[in-house]
């Protein structure tokens, strides 16, 4: 059981009027303005995600799922009091020091928690603030391990070994023996994944030929030439933004690499298709989310009714990327949000060491299947889905899938 520190947190926060869902929030600056409020009856929320930069596209799909979840479940009952829940929202701009900052302007307003977020650099700045100052935070997609290291800290998400551990099986079952593996310089979540597939691969006898790569500015011809020359069986590269992946697809293909192409979760958007388009061919990943599943009651509800939600405003769909695809990031934001409503109602109280001690003992049946957190803060049970892009439909597929725990 992890260790939990006690903080008392003030409910009673100077706010105003909750600004619409699909507003983007501009940098660092809440959603919620500080106006006097006469009801107590509130439970306020921090949300940071990248809303601009470049990782605003899993960022607002993140934000979606919450905000939806918001909609399903926008009270909790303590002890016989219904509590109205409020989210502050406030965008990251993709940077850790904005991060930082949100976290420490949300402990000034008297957050309860907070959730969040897409991106491994923005959720380890402000993992290091909500430690310091004692506020719980469920991290909805955020992968590296670090991340939950501390006592408030939980990840929704599966780890980067695990995920690491689901695609090299993947490469080992089909006879592939030599992986290069290309890194994003500066990438924090390129370089922990990396690293991550390096240590399984090997383990299980693979080959490693290691690269690295300036994103910005990157040679494709030098890349594609150093990597074919080496003899590997398939490339294993896996930057956070899927705007990145799709380009160095494409380019890399059309300088003449026409190796199987491997990554993590980051490359489940449907971007990935339209982006990387005749060249998707021959590209896998791992998912934390099968939105196409019909096996998962609860999964299909849910996938169901957010569609309907989404095409209920333009502005939604828009900030969906145009789609009203389910993306992972919006069922994990929807589940992370769940899993927090679930712990404020065992904790029965609103004093953090408590909340953090019911957040790590919550075992909650969500849409990305079940939640149960270990000693770490850590998912104990977790499903990850190998997918890959059906180019003639121009979908994914889901090909395997692998578990932990139960």
């Amino acid at each position: 059981m992890k260790k939990v520190f006690s903080m008392f947190l003030a409910l009673c926060l100077a706010l105003a009027l909750f600004v619409a869902c699909s507003t983007a929030i501009g940098r660092g600056e809440p959603s919620v303005p500080a106006t006097e409020q006469d009801d107590e009856n509130l439970i306020y929320i921090g949300v940071s995600q990248p809303l601009t930069g470049n990782n605003a596209t899993g960022g607002n799909q993140e934000l979606l799922g919450i905000l939806y979840a918001n909609y399903v479940a926008p009270s909790v009952n303590i002890d016989g009091i219904e509590y109205e829940i409020r989210l502050i929202t406030s965008d990251n701009a993709s940077s850790a020091a904005t991060a930082s900052e949100n976290a420490k302007e949300f402990a000034e307003r008297g957050v309860l928690a907070c959730l969040g977020g897409y991106g491994a650099s923005e959720s380890l700045g402000a993992a290091a603030v909500y430690e310091e100052l004692n506020i719980p935070c469920i991290n909805t997609s955020s992968t590296n391990p670090e991340i939950s290291r501390g006592d408030m800290g939980f990840k929704i998400s599966y780890s980067d070994s695990f995920q690491s551990g689901a695609i090299s099986n993947f490469a080992i079952g089909r006879g592939f023996k030599k992986a290069a593996v290309l890194t994003g310089v500066g990438d924090a979540y390129s370089e922990s994944l990396s690293g991550a597939f390096t240590e399984q691969f090997m383990l299980q006898g693979g080959e490693v030929f290691s690269f690295n790569t300036d994103i910005d500015g990157a040679n494709y011809d030098f890349l594609a030439t150093r990597i074919k020359a080496v003899g590997a069986d398939f490339l294993f590269m896996p930057f956070e933004s899927p705007e990145t992946n799709a380009e160095f697809i494409k380019q890399l293909r059309q300088h003449g690499l026409s190796l199987p192409v491997m990554g993590g979760g980051s490359y489940d958007f449907v971007s990935l298709i339209s982006g990387s388009s005749i060249y998707a061919r021959d590209v896998f990943f791992v998912s934390a989310f099968d939105g196409n599943t019909s096996k998962n009651p609860i999964t299909a509800e849910f996938v169901a009714k957010y569609k309907s939600w989404l095409n209920y405003d333009k502005s939604r769909l828009e900030q969906n990327g145009n789609t009203d695809a389910v993306s992972p990031f919006s069922a994990l934001g929807y589940d992370a949000y769940m899993v927090l409503v679930e712990a404020i109602k065992k904790a029965e109280t609103l004093e953090s060491r408590e909340l953090a001690l019911s957040i790590s003992m919550t075992d909650y049946e969500g849409v990305t299947g079940a939640i149960r957190f270990d000693e770490n803060g850590d998912l104990s049970d977790r499903l990850a889905y190998i997918k890959t892009i059906n180019t003639s439909k121009k979908s994914f597929e889901v090909l395997q899938i692998s578990s932990i725990g139960r």
